[in-house]
């Protein structure tokens, strides 16, 4: 199999030379570290608009997880800010300097898990509780100038039964967000 991915990736650099195109190293993607005043991406561009001109809940997306059994919550809490840090996405805001929009990647940024005990209401309630609540959080849009485009709360509907989802704007890089999903299963 890799003898043929091979073949074709040499027929590939082949029929690109012949074209004129180059055809060398990948370039490697790297981090731009702490930095303030970026320019967006056209995507992040046409996300920020939108936000602008709309509000800014359309574009949310957001993920459920149910988790059961007994939640080390503080361990949870360390994990979400170890992913905030390696991650950019999660410690970029936006600004407008100029009437262009911008971004800044904060050089540190404390997560704060957002909770909701649940065990006072009744057994019956909890669920089409947590789903109202859920529903509000998700129509929240964010503050892209004051706070990141990410937020995750927790609902605790029993003891040993929680529920979070996590909610990120497009803006931010899907892949990020795809890098959390896996992490954390």
């Amino acid at each position: 199999m890799t003898k043929m991915y091979e073949g074709k990736e040499q027929l590939l650099a082949s029929m690109l030379e012949s074209e004129g195109i180059a055809v060398g190293t990948p370039s490697v993607i790297r981090p731009l570290g702490t930095a303030s005043n970026i320019p967006l991406s056209f995507a992040q561009e046409r996300f920020w608009f939108l936000n602008q001109l709309e509000g800014g809940a359309h574009y949310n997306d957001h993920l459920a997880l149910r988790l059961r059994g007994k939640l080390n919550e503080e361990a949870l809490d360390r994990s979400l800010n170890e992913i905030v840090q390696r991650h950019q996405a999660f410690r970029t805001t936006f600004a407008v300097v100029e009437g262009k929009p911008i971004q800044n990647v904060a050089e540190q940024q404390t997560f704060s898990l957002q909770r909701f005990d649940l065990n006072d209401v009744s057994i019956e309630g909890r669920e089409s509780e947590a789903l109202r609540q859920a529903t509000n959080q998700l129509r929240k849009p964010f503050e892209l100038d004051r706070n990141p485009p990410f937020r995750m709360t927790l609902w605790r509907l029993a003891p040993d039964d929680s529920r979070g989802p996590e909610k990120a704007r497009n803006l931010t890089a899907a892949v990020a967000r795809g890098n959390v999903r896996r992490r954390t299963r």
